[in-house]
């Protein structure tokens, strides 16, 4: 089960992310940034990935995407951070390729 917590205050949108992230809870998610990014336009869009407990392949590729369009990822925990990092040289590898 996933659950999206959505802080947004002085041009900052924060979506706290929790639980299970995998291929049937990505809607979820991509309307909650993608409604962030709608609702405030030239505002920074933040995804906290603390409390993220599992992650699929289509998961981790709308992350890529969302990271490619802006998106900060952060999170504490050694895990977190790894994934976190993982995500920015896919995000990187995708954008030097042809």
């Amino acid at each position: 089960m996933l659950k999206v917590t959505i802080h947004a205050e002085h041009g900052l949108t924060r979506l706290v992310i929790e639980g299970r992230l995998f291929q049937d809870s990505i809607p979820e998610l991509t309307r909650a940034w993608l409604g962030a990014r709608d609702a405030t336009p030239d505002g920074a869009i933040e995804v906290d990935l603390s409390d993220l407990t599992y992650i699929d392949r289509a998961a981790m590729t709308l992350l890529v995407n969302m990271h490619r369009q802006a998106v900060h990822l952060t999170g504490s925990g050694t895990m977190t951070r790894a994934l976190i990092h993982q995500v920015a040289q896919a995000a990187r590898s995708r954008d030097a390729a042809p």
